[in-house]
């Protein structure tokens, strides 16, 4: 798969994680400029929630990328084991490109 083969569903969830991320920091900027914002529960606790959720998606965006990451650190090792040991790790390297594929829509 190709990057330019992403389903659009990705670009659905990374639009969806950059839209809560907009939102707390509009929440905040709102909460923190306007002294009567921080006497309203309603709004602290809508500031909070927004938070929450932003830093949650963040969080498992990250571990995706890390996951991925860790990844990639392997192909490169086991292209550059290549060199050496021509067939070595072959068929580590192949499973490694085919999660890689399969997790490429989630990132």
């Amino acid at each position: 798969m190709e990057l330019s083969e992403l389903p659009p569903s990705t670009d659905k969830i990374q639009a969806g994680h950059l839209r809560c991320l907009k939102k707390a920091i509009e929440r905040l900027q709102y909460l923190l400029t306007q002294d009567e914002a921080l006497q309203d529960y309603d709004q602290i606790h809508s500031a909070k929630s927004i938070l929450y959720a932003a830093i949650e998606q963040m969080g498992m965006r990250g571990e995706r990328i890390f996951t991925v990451q860790r990844m990639l650190r392997e192909l490169l090792s086991i292209v550059n084991t290549q060199y050496q040991s021509p067939g070595h790790d072959r068929e580590i390297g192949v499973q490694i490109l085919t999660e890689l594929k399969a997790r490429l829509p989630s990132i």
